[in-house]
């Protein structure tokens, strides 16, 4: 009896530390199972959150975007330029051919058969885009072909020139080519007055550039379009029915007239319908030798070539004041 009472007093304790080791692990338990469960609340409420501040987010930035934000890009229509025959005259045929774009401008395909006896030099003497001449060297897009043969060649349009004219798309292009007998070393003939015309044509008018006019005759128009950093720049519109050169001449700035010749402003081709936009700026010099600090007028006159021919010239009256 003895024996048994001293076997339970060993095992009583061992029984009471076990109890306590369940009961504290069946506490740990429940209150693990209570934070995962609070968590997955908390987690569940921020990611709602979450969610409506994103839908709050979006909707006025979804609602102030118009379709035509969103498809600027995409609505914007390309140029192009079917493949046409644009002259075809002393066995000459000129076709254009198509437009490409490249960081510097555009390019206008042109294709030249030369079937005549005659081995041909060519080129762009004059162009302009919309109405406005480009202002190009006589001798652009240079190109010789043989006879009986053919080639291909390209006009280009700077987009600096686009840009500083505010001409948004190219709607059509004005063309005057020269054909040059390179066997004689002179001309053979001119195509007069062409047109290109593009994909955006019928939606193109022509873009005159407008000021004060100060000269309206004989099919001629000028305007004074700006007086900015010692210069005045003019803009002459050719409505004569054919293409004309004209220089400037008889500058005069404050009454004092300058002896000079501005080579910058001689043999200016424009054609029909077309404005040639030029700038009259006084030398340093000759502002100094004059004892001129400011302009207060310029006049000129002009000298004009119906045809770039010499014998039909004519000449102005001063204009300007």
């Amino acid at each position: 009896m003895n024996e048994t009472n001293e076997k339970n007093k060993k095992i009583l304790p061992i029984i009471i530390v076990a109890v306590i080791i369940v009961a504290l692990i069946g506490i740990g338990s429940e209150n693990s199972k209570k934070s995962k469960e609070n968590d997955s609340g908390a987690a569940k409420e921020t990611e709602q959150v979450g969610v409506t501040e994103t839908e709050q987010n979006n909707e006025p930035e979804v609602s102030n975007q118009t379709p035509q934000q969103e498809d600027s890009s995409e609505s914007k229509e390309e140029v192009s330029i079917e493949n046409v025959c644009i002259y075809s005259a002393n066995n000459v045929s000129i076709y254009a051919t198509g437009i490409e774009e490249s960081w510097i401008g555009y390019d206008i395909g042109i294709y030249i058969e030369n079937n005549s006896a005659l081995n041909l030099g060519f080129n762009a003497r004059a162009y302009g885009v919309n109405g406005i001449m480009t202002g190009n060297n006589i001798y652009d897009m240079d190109c010789d072909i043989a006879a009986g043969k053919k080639t291909n060649a390209t006009i280009s349009i700077d987009k600096s020139f686009l840009e500083d004219n505010k001409i948004d798309t190219i709607g059509y292009i004005d063309v005057l080519f020269w054909a040059y007998d390179n066997d004689q070393v002179f001309k053979s003939f001119d195509t007069g007055q062409v047109q290109i015309q593009t994909s955006n044509y019928s939606n193109t008018q022509a873009h005159y550039i407008t000021g004060d006019t100060i000269y309206d005759q004989n099919g001629i128009k000028i305007d004074r379009i700006a007086s900015e950093d010692g210069s005045m720049t003019y803009a002459i519109l050719n409505n004569t029915g054919n293409y004309f050169d004209f220089d400037v001449e008889n500058i005069t700035v404050n009454d004092f007239t300058s002896s000079d010749i501005d080579f910058d402003l001689m043999n200016v081709i424009t054609l029909n319908g077309c404005q040639s936009v030029f700038k009259i700026k006084p030398s340093n010099e000759f502002m100094s030798t004059n004892g001129l600090s400011k302009i207060e007028k310029i006049e000129f006159s002009l000298k004009i070539r119906p045809l770039e021919d010499y014998m039909q010239e004519w000449s102005t009256d001063l204009i300007g004041g």
